[in-house]
């Protein structure tokens, strides 16, 4: 939230020193290519720590406090061993997708001692798909808006 208070006062203050509104627009549309940027390396390298993992049946164990962060995460047990799922747990269907002891299809990283449940590797596809086809989409805008095709 501040950082878009910060932005905004930016961009006002850019406005009132003369920056033509053209140079804002491309400045803001390529500080969002570049988060978008960001979006698809991290779901890139969420993709190939789900191609570099193992399939295994496990059971939901418990769903608590990730020590390493400050979210919930789903813990499953896989032959007797808790692993933590990559991502934090889904609040809002919580009681419908984390049922105690239900068995599940899971995708188990060693290296990273997590694991992929169904959610997670809807994200992680999701997330890429979504996040190419944003970034193209607003990478051909910007490139036509730098060429003057608008205004």
């Amino acid at each position: 939230m501040e950082l878009i208070i910060i932005l905004t006062v930016i961009l006002v203050l850019a406005l009132i020193l003369g920056v033509s509104a053209s140079a804002v627009i491309t400045g803001v549309m390529l500080l969002l290519i570049l988060s978008l940027v960001f979006i698809v390396c991290f779901f890139s390298v969420c993709a190939v720590w789900l191609a570099g993992s193992k399939k295994y049946s496990g059971t939901l164990s418990r769903v608590d406090k990730n020590p390493k962060f400050k979210y919930n995460s789903a813990y499953y047990n896989i032959n007797g061993e808790e692993f933590p799922n990559v991502f934090p747990c889904e609040v809002i269907l919580k009681k419908y997708l984390y049922k105690p002891d239900r068995n599940c299809v899971l995708r188990l990283n060693r290296k990273k001692k997590v694991v992929f449940d169904g959610n997670a590797y809807a994200c992680v596809i999701a997330g890429l798909v979504l996040g190419l086809s944003s970034l193209v989409m607003v990478t051909s805008i910007t490139a036509y808006f730098i060429r003057g095709g608008i205004f």
